[in-house]
This record gives C-alpha cells, sequence and structure tokens, in this order.
C-alpha cells in the first residue's frame, strides 16, 4: 500500500487523534537526537500529524506531554527513546539501540525502534519483553509505513477502547 493511502486509511481509524504537525525545527531536533535522518515516510507523518492515537494503536513523534492526553501517556519519540535507552530493568531488555527512534510500544513491555542511520536505515523492529534470542527482536518491518499497516491491522483485532483524551 502507498505512503499516501496509509496515512489516510491512518486518518480513518476508530477516534483517530493527530498531535499537532512538526515544525522543521522540532524534526532537526529528533534527528539530531536520533543520530540522523528519519526516513521520508515518518518524516511525512511527523510534518502531518506529529504524533497520533487511535483505538487500538498509538505512534510517537514530537509531542507536548498533557496536550492531548493525560501527562501519564506520554507520546514523544526522544523521550520514550530516552527512557529505552537509559531506564531498562538489568536483563529485561538490551537497551534501545542509540541511532534511532521509539515510535510505538505493545502495551505489554515491548516497544517498535526505528532504525536511523545504520545499515538497517529505515526499518522498524519490534522488541519484546522477555522474547526473542539475546535480546533481539522478534518481527521487523522494512519500513515505518508497513508498520503503520501493521498496526492498523492489529487495532481492529484488539482495540484499547480505554483511553481517555483531553
Amino acid at each position: 500500500m502507498a505512503k499516501a493511502a496509509v496515512l489516510e486509511r491512518l486518518a480513518s481509524a476508530p477516534e483517530f487523534t493527530p498531535g499537532p504537525g512538526c515544525t522543521p525545527d522540532q524534526i532537526a531536533k529528533l534527528e539530531t537526537f536520533a543520530g540522523g535522518r528519519v526516513p521520508q515516510d515518518y518524516r511525512e507523518f511527523l510534518v502531518l500529524c506529529g504524533c497520533a492515537i487511535w483505538d487500538g494503536g498509538k505512534l510517537f513523534g514530537c509531542y507536548e506531554l498533557g496536550s492531548l492526553l493525560p501527562d501519564s501517556i506520554d507520546l514523544d519519540a526522544a523521550r520514550r527513546t530516552k527512557d529505552w535507552r537509559e531506564d531498562v530493568p538489568e536483563g529485561c531488555f538490551t537497551p534501545a539501540p542509540r541511532s534511532g527512534l521509539v515510535v510505538s510500544d505493545d502495551d505489554s513491555g515491548g516497544f517498535y525502534f526505528l532504525n536511523v542511520g545504520s545499515k538497517k536505515n529505515g526499518a522498524v523492529d519490534h522488541y519484546v519483553f522477555g522474547e526473542g534470542e539475546d535480546n533481539a527482536p522478534t518481527e521487523s518491518w522494512p519500513s515505518f509505513t508497513k508498520l503503520v499497516e501493521a498496526l492498523l491491522d492489529q487495532s481492529k483485532r484488539r482495540p484499547y477502547g480505554h483511553i481517555t483524551r483531553r
């Protein structure tokens, strides 16, 4: 499915709530944090949505705490990546790699990692708590767009129905 079609499908997801689109300065700061230029499909998502949540899924990007959701729910990719790099319980996971961003989580202790500036540039890996040999990813997608398709398909099967928006 083409990027534009995936973004249209995302926008029509139940309870879809985008954040404000990211400014060029915000994207530049996110790229500095990530260690390289983000792939074009993720950049387009950032410009259009900034971040997003829908009934059954969420995508991290640029987010001001409390602007869409209660403060306990953070949709900021840099903060979420920092947490997965620094606050990982010993023996549970290998910390998130240095080049890239956590772009979503699975609400059961795992996260989706967008590789930036490495040989896997643009691919997204799913790390699951307690699974994966030597803390390796359990699933991978070739692009952010393919991850979004998978998350939308998954959310059809198991919507949240419990997140309160502001």
